[in-house]
């Protein structure tokens, strides 16, 4: 687990603590993003390089935020 997923955990703990509803959801929010930003750079560093075409598909998921 990246120093960035630890960190994020634990503000997400203060907030759930001590925080308002808003704090709690931007919280959550920010540790999806660090497990996901965690998870893509080491399938990334195993991976052969991409094509381009790959790339664009891939970016193009993540610029859609979970949208479908």
């Amino acid at each position: 687990m990246s120093q960035q997923v630890q960190s994020a955990r634990g503000k997400l703990g203060a907030a759930a603590r001590r925080g308002t509803a808003a704090d709690v959801t931007t919280a959550r929010r920010d540790l999806a993003a660090a497990k996901i930003e965690d998870y893509v750079s080491r399938v990334v560093a195993e991976a052969p390089p991409l094509t381009p075409a790959q790339r664009d598909r891939i970016a193009a998921l993540v610029k859609a935020g979970g949208a479908r």
